[in-house]
Order: structure tokens, then C-alpha cells, then sequence
């Protein structure tokens, strides 16, 4: 019976000590959690990506490269190879100049385009421009009155000196708007 007895006891101090064990380490866990998480400050949340400001997009961008991508074939996963294509040196693509002007308020006002003729760049050539957000650009539409035509760029990326828009093709008549292909326009500031 002492046999049996010295036996439960030493299973209750396994446990006991199983459980110790587990507590243990399930309290530093959650200790680890609660100090390494803390929240971000708007000091953090602003320094990067630059934003894009009107006043940063104001001046001349001269375009430096042109992909062309298949959206079809995105879409259907075909080989990378077929999906896009750089077609920057195919035309005088150098030879275009997209200027942005501020009113004195730092709010869009005009924008024109430079280029070569016959030129196959999906932007029309000058108007009235605005964003979507005053602060962080995440579009820029481009107007121009006469024509009541439009293009809308999406902004990919930008720095003090170069700027990634993106031109949607969009199937006409289409519903919902079906895009066919898309162009990646490459810009740096002059």
C-alpha cells in the first residue's frame, strides 16, 4: 500500500510540476506578446512612402520608359515572356514632356504634354488636372475641356525626381469595365 501511495504521490508532483511548467512559460509568453507590439505613430506612418503632393508633382516629367502589358494574358496566365513588353525604344517615347502647374493655393490647375508626332502615348494633350486626395495621390485625372475626353493615371510610385503612372485600356461599351491592357509610364523630373 505505501508502494501505491509513493507512486500517486510522485505522479501529483509530475503534474504539479507539468502545471507549474506550463503556466510558467504560457505567462512569459503572453508577456513577450504585450511588450513587443506597440503602435505605430503618424510620424511613422508619413515618412514613407514620399507622398504625393500636388506641389511634389508640379514641373516638367519627361518620360523615360514605357511596358506594355497584355491584360488578357495576365489574366489567363499565360508565360511571362507573352504577358508584357518594353516598348520604350519601338518610338521617339524620349520626346514626351508632361508638365503639371499649381495655382498659388498649391492646388492643380493646368498640364500640357510635349511630343513628337504620332506619338502612342494614351494621354490626352492638355487641360485641367486633379487628384483624388490632396495629401496622399493615388490618382491623377487629367481633363481636357474641349475634347470632353479624359485619362486617368494611377500613381504607382513616386520620389522627388521620378514617377511611376499606370494608363488602364478599357474595352468600350463594356459592363463593368473590361481592361485589355495597360501601359507602366516611367517619368523623371527635369
Amino acid at each position: 500500500m505505501t508502494g501505491l501511495l509513493l507512486k500517486t504521490q510522485n505522479n501529483m508532483k509530475i503534474k504539479d510540476n507539468h502545471w507549474r511548467w506550463s503556466v510558467g512559460l504560457f505567462s512569459i509568453f503572453i508577456g513577450l506578446v504585450l511588450t513587443s507590439c506597440s503602435p505605430d505613430t503618424v510620424e511613422d506612418l508619413r515618412s514613407e512612402p514620399l507622398t504625393a503632393k500636388p506641389e511634389v508633382l508640379q514641373g516638367t516629367w519627361k518620360l523615360s520608359k514605357v511596358m506594355q502589358i497584355d491584360q488578357v494574358a495576365v489574366d489567363n496566365a499565360f508565360p511571362e515572356a507573352v504577358q508584357s513588353l518594353d516598348i520604350t525604344d519601338l518610338f521617339d517615347f524620349g520626346s514626351f514632356e508632361l508638365r503639371f502647374d499649381i495655382d498659388d493655393s498649391a492646388t492643380p490647375s493646368t498640364f500640357s504634354t510635349s511630343r513628337s508626332e504620332n506619338l502612342p502615348v494614351f494621354i490626352v494633350n492638355s487641360g485641367q488636372w486633379s487628384v483624388d486626395n490632396q495629401i496622399f495621390t493615388t490618382k491623377i485625372d487629367l481633363a481636357d475641356p474641349s475634347a470632353i475626353t479624359g485619362t486617368q493615371l494611377v500613381v504607382r510610385s513616386i520620389t522627388s525626381d521620378r514617377l511611376e503612372v499606370r494608363v488602364l485600356r478599357v474595352e468600350e461599351g463594356s459592363e463593368p469595365p473590361t481592361v485589355f491592357s495597360r501601359y507602366d509610364y516611367t517619368f523623371v523630373k527635369l
